[in-house]
């Protein structure tokens, strides 16, 4: 995917492999892909984290009312 190589050899624990083993023989895919979609998908939800716990510590000023929001899109009881 991105042509170079930044880690040339990870040791994982013999149960990891043998996850990775069988997955990739039941998706039929690359153990490297697999390794390298499960760490951009970890990567990508560590940014989604960082932006929840600055959301958190920096709220809004203000909200919108979820009642006012139905009402206004006719979808109150």
């Amino acid at each position: 995917m991105f042509g170079f190589t930044v880690m040339p050899n990870l040791k994982f624990p013999e149960h990891i492999q043998n996850k990775l083993i069988s997955l990739s023989k039941e998706l039929g895919k690359d153990i490297d892909d697999l390794i390298q979609e499960a760490v951009l998908e970890y990567l990508e939800d560590l940014e989604d984290l960082k932006v929840a716990e600055e959301r958190l510590a920096h709220p809004p000023d203000h909200y919108i009312d979820i009642a006012a929001v139905e009402k206004d899109l006719d979808l109150a009881d």
